[in-house]
């Protein structure tokens, strides 16, 4: 894929090639996701930003399936861990908290596609700066990342139906054009790759539960025709932000002609 994979975008970027104990934080997980057949909409008020914080404060996994419409068998395994602080010149002027998230996918129990991303992000209240694929190697002459323009603070609590922003930012790659020397920063340019932005929303389950959601639309630039994708990331929560389930559809679309949008539901 010729763009960075960022928060939760890394379940795009394996298709193509994605938790803790929730608001009370603590221990890895590993489930495959069973939505209720008759959604209910609850009325409690559940909580949005610890939640989020502690997912990606903490070790998690989840594993879900999907079948495309030939019969073909998925399996997708998405990950969050914690990361260090760390200084990345193209997303920030200092060090920023990060977490990885990252995608193994098998189709019909064969590997078919890795993927990682590293995210930078803060808190109080919790913004995303921006991620990068792990290109930023040391020696590297080639750099793709994504680097947040707007960023909207999450609400404390939420009941469902409620929606807000995340994010919006664009994907760029900076490389050396003049490898006759790397090491000065005018042999360096900087291109524009596509664009991204990220909601979240709460969805109807049951009377003591609800999907957080996180939804990221991705516009690809690079292509003669454009390319766009929504992935929703959902996580089944309770009114303590205790997360017990996860599930991801992705739809892609595109202009050319003829071509009609398609998706991958994983349960």
């Amino acid at each position: 894929m010729s763009k960075s994979k960022t928060i939760c975008a890394v379940v795009l970027s394996v298709l193509l090639a994605a938790c803790g104990s929730g608001g009370g934080g603590g221990g890895s997980s590993s489930s495959s996701s069973t939505p209720a057949s008759s959604p209910v909409a609850s009325t409690a008020s559940f909580p949005i930003e610890s939640t989020v914080v502690s997912l990606v404060t903490t070790s998690s996994a989840y594993t879900v399936y999907a079948t495309d419409t030939q019969g073909n068998g998925y399996t997708l395994t998405v990950s969050y861990s914690p990361g260090t602080s760390t200084y990345y010149q193209y997303i920030s002027s200092a060090a920023l908290p990060t977490f990885t998230q990252t995608g193994l996918l098998k189709v019909n129990g064969v590997t078919s596609g890795t993927s990682s991303a590293q995210v930078f992000y803060s808190t109080g209240p919790f913004l995303v700066w921006g991620g990068t694929d792990g290109s930023s190697t040391t020696g590297a002459t080639t750099f793709e990342y994504m680097r947040t323009s707007a960023q909207a603070p999450l609400p404390a609590t939420a009941k469902v139906v409620a929606t807000g922003s995340i994010y919006s930012g664009t994907q760029y790659r900076t490389f050396c054009f003049n490898t006759a020397d790397c090491s000065v920063s005018a042999n360096y340019r900087t291109i524009t790759l596509g664009t991204q932005s990220a909601t979240w929303s709460l969805e109807a389950d049951t009377e003591t539960t609800a999907w957080l959601c996180v939804n990221i639309t991705t516009i690809d630039q690079t292509v003669l025709d454009t390319q766009t994708t929504v992935e929703a990331d959902c996580f089944r929560i309770n009114q303590a932000g205790a997360i017990s389930a996860f599930k991801t559809d992705i739809t892609t679309s595109s202009t050319a002609l003829g071509s009609t949008p398609t998706t991958l539901k994983f349960r």
